[in-house]
């Protein structure tokens, strides 16, 4: 009788199949707050006097960095870190007194690798948060910084100045996510400790 005949073998439906996600890649933002010993800062401004009176050399571009604290961005892998640094031919000291002025320098990013290292090596809190993206819009991401490593057209200065931005809110002109918008370190790095880490930004597998 109709609707009593057993079902063939092998004729049921197909199960649909699962959509096939993207593979996750990995950015990493990191960070970490300017040295405020007293013994790194009467290094620090002994070498400041001595490059304005002429009796010794500058302090070095990591020296600088160590001083001010420090953003940086890496991609698929926590090393090498990228930042955004301010460009230009005249002394540090010319160049600190003008960006505490509020001036602004051409921007340009560099591998500040050594920079992070010398923070972990000298004791201070390096945060990293760990993003995971769907593999098009890491791509998209990727893309924007490799562009701007290439050639900037934004303009570095310290918050408040007369810049498009700074090493810690850089990473949002390219799309990777910041904690706070201001630019200013102590609360930069009082809103990263409270990032959770990793984050997942899409669907994606591996």
């Amino acid at each position: 009788m109709e609707g009593n005949e057993p079902t063939a073998t092998g004729t049921e439906p197909p199960e649909p199949e699962q959509e096939k996600k993207e593979p996750c890649k990995r950015i990493y933002l990191h960070a970490f707050g300017g040295g405020r010993s007293r013994e790194f800062l009467d290094t620090f401004n002994a070498k400041l006097d001595a490059a304005r009176n002429g009796t010794g050399p500058e302090p070095t571009t990591v020296e600088v960095l160590l001083w001010s604290g420090h953003v940086g961005v890496s991609f698929e892998s926590q090393s090498p870190i990228y930042g955004f640094n301010p460009q230009a031919t005249a002394s540090v000291v010319t160049v600190i007194e003008k960006l505490k002025a509020h001036e602004a320098f051409p921007g340009h990013v560099t591998d500040d690798t050594s920079a992070f290292d010398a923070a972990k090596a000298g004791g201070l809190e390096v945060v990293t948060v760990e993003f995971i993206y769907p593999e098009s819009r890491y791509n998209e991401i990727k893309a924007k910084f490799d562009a701007e490593k290439g050639s900037t057209a934004y303009n570095y200065s310290f918050p408040n100045g007369g810049g498009d931005c700074n090493c810690a809110t850089f990473p949002g002109r390219i799309g990777i996510p910041i904690p706070e918008a201001s630019g200013n370190m102590r609360l930069y790095m009082k809103a990263i400790r409270n990032m959770t880490s990793p984050q997942r930004k899409g669907q994606c597998e591996g």
